[in-house]
């Protein structure tokens, strides 16, 4: 993937993670999920609650994860121009 798609999945990443209506959607989910794991009504349910959660933490790990991989290539980016800069610029 070049730095473009990078700078670009990141501010994707950023979007959907600052929407309020996915913030309300990933805290009821979690609310939801982590309610029944600890007062399922027995074993395989508070188990498949667990597993739920986790996935969650995955699925909203992998938005954040992007994000910060389009900050950081933001910030290389921005360091070789500033680099082209200084190199052209010199007396």
């Amino acid at each position: 993937m070049n730095q473009e798609d990078k700078l670009i999945r990141g501010n994707r990443a950023a979007h959907i993670l600052n929407d309020d209506f996915i913030k309300e959607a990933f805290a009821h989910l979690e609310e939801v999920y982590t309610n029944a794991a600890a007062r399922g009504a027995n074993q395989e349910l508070r188990n498949n609650a667990y597993f739920l959660l986790r996935a969650l933490d995955q699925f909203k790990g992998h938005f954040q994860q992007t994000l910060t991989t389009g900050k950081l290539t933001a910030k290389h980016i921005e360091k070789l121009n500033s680099d082209k800069i200084k190199f052209f610029n010199r007396p």
